[in-house]
Order: structure tokens, then C-alpha cells, then sequence
């Protein structure tokens, strides 16, 4: 009675929450959780029930693709061309692959930020 499950406005308001999470300012494994967070509420509140198990498999790759495909939209632009090549795949990857590819390509990011930062002296010299 007091699980929620059948309310219409809450399934409403978390799928908006969905539609609307983006990257922003977090890191990957925060976006990935609030994600998880949101789609774990929308399966127990609006569990898809199936009449026979052989759709079951063909229904849960439906799933998983279409969120596969809101994590990588909801990412920053600085992972389009990681995005872009996962995207472009003849099959799209794991949830958990697309993940860890973004992980992956975050680390490499903050490594090239790491590189690209050029000290500055903390006084200047003159020869006069």
C-alpha cells in the first residue's frame, strides 16, 4: 500500500528527473549513481511485467540500450569523441561497458589537464 508502486505522479516526476540529469559539474561515478538511483526507483515503481519469458531477454537489451544512450547524452562535451565512437558501434555496448569506457576516458582527461598546466614562476628575474 505504501510503496509507491501504481503512483502515476511519482513515476512522472523520476522520469523527468531522468530526462533531465546531466554531468555537469560531476564526475562520472556520481553521474552513474544518480542515474542508478533514478532507474532503480522507476523499476520498483513501475516493475514491466512480461506475459512470457522469452521476452524477457529481447526486453532487458531494449532497456538497457536506451540507457546506454541517456548516459552517454547526458555526459559532458568533453567525452564527444569517446561518446561519439560507442555511439557509432554497429552494437551499442554495455551499460557497465559504456561506464567503464568513460571512466577510462575521464582519467585520461584529467591526466591531459595535468600535463597541460604550465607552472608559473613565482617571481621574475631581471638582468639589470
Amino acid at each position: 500500500m505504501y510503496s509507491g508502486k501504481g503512483n502515476v505522479m511519482l513515476v512522472s516526476q523520476i522520469e523527468d528527473t531522468i530526462h533531465d540529469l546531466t554531468q555537469g559539474d560531476k564526475t562520472v561515478t556520481t553521474y552513474v549513481g544518480e542515474l542508478n538511483r533514478a532507474w532503480a526507483d522507476l523499476d520498483h515503481l513501475a516493475p514491466l511485467l512480461l506475459p512470457h519469458p522469452k521476452c524477457v531477454a529481447a526486453v532487458k537489451k531494449w532497456i538497457e540500450d536506451r540507457r546506454v544512450v541517456k548516459f552517454l547524452k547526458g555526459l559532458n562535451i568533453a567525452f564527444e569523441g569517446r561518446r561519439a565512437a560507442l555511439m557509432h558501434l554497429t552494437q551499442l555496448p554495455t551499460l557497465e561497458e559504456a561506464i567503464a569506457a568513460m571512466g577510462q576516458e575521464e582519467t585520461r582527461l584529467k591526466q591531459i589537464e595535468k600535463v597541460e598546466v604550465v607552472p608559473k614562476a613565482a617571481y621574475y628575474v631581471s638582468n639589470r
